[in-house]
């Protein structure tokens, strides 16, 4: 994504107040933090890496994925609303664009956008369905497992 995409984006009023979003982040910092309640906000990682991790019931808390500047962070929590998905940490220095209550029109009315959009919330569909996926097979086997270990306490 070129950066004049970024700007062209953003609406006029916006665009003037951009030096009051820009946030910087240093390596381990969080970002966003798994279960908070979401502010609709929409951050772009203008520069640097990040992680994303999730709780996971009994393992506590997994790598996800490793995401590079320039890209979208919290676009899920920004159109559902709700809670925060995942936590998101500086992996390197980070500056990020933070932009409270997003209109999400911003990024509708333009193409290289809808593109990145697209691609993201296909990305994390794709990552969450193999993680289900993953899961129900441990699930099964653990059944399984339980299921012999009852027959040989019988």
């Amino acid at each position: 994504m070129r950066l004049s995409s970024l700007y062209e984006a953003i609406p006029e009023t916006e665009l003037e107040k951009l030096e009051e979003h820009i946030r910087t982040y240093r390596p381990g910092d969080t970002i966003l933090r798994e279960g908070e309640p979401s502010s609709r906000s929409l951050y772009v990682l203008r520069h640097g890496k990040v992680g994303v991790y999730r709780q996971v019931p009994g393992r506590g808390e997994e790598f996800l994925n490793e995401i590079e500047a320039i890209n979208f962070l919290g676009e899920i929590e920004m159109i559902c609303g709700g809670r925060v998905l995942s936590t998101v940490r500086a992996l390197t220095d980070v500056v990020i664009y933070h932009f409270p209550h997003f209109d999400i029109t911003a990024i509708l009315n333009n193409p290289e956008w809808v593109e990145k959009l697209v691609t993201r919330l296909t990305w994390d569909l794709k990552t969450h369905s193999d993680r289900l996926i993953t899961l129900e097979a441990e699930n099964a086997r653990l059944q399984a497992k339980l299921k012999e270990l009852e027959q040989a306490a019988a």
